[in-house]
């Protein structure tokens, strides 16, 4: 899972297909998967999300890291991801806070 470490307002998980960030001509292209978590002031649900399917899942607007809405199958694969140790942790709580420890 890959958290975006853009300053936003609104956190998004990708749920279906991939999102592509970025220009490959300037070297800032990012391609994102599901279960990435997206930080990005575009409104995601809006722009891609129909009656057909949802493509992204709102996890908090507005200030939060939405660390509490994530399962803890996905905060240990970020958890993993960054390098973060989780050893002594064995509630949701605790992995929620070395994760923010590490921050």
């Amino acid at each position: 899972m890959t958290v975006a470490t853009k300053t936003a307002s609104k956190r998004y998980k990708l749920l279906r297909g991939s999102y592509h960030y970025g220009s490959r001509k300037q070297g800032n292209s990012k391609i994102y998967r599901p279960g990435d978590i997206i930080e990005t002031n575009v409104d995601l649900n809006k722009v891609f999300n129909d009656p057909n399917g949802i493509k992204f899942r709102l996890i908090s607007s507005g200030g939060g890291d939405g660390l509490e809405e994530l399962t803890v199958a996905e905060l240990r694969k970020h958890a993993e991801d960054e390098e973060i140790d989780l050893q002594k942790c064995t509630a949701k709580m605790d992995v929620i806070a070395a994760i923010r420890s590490a921050s």
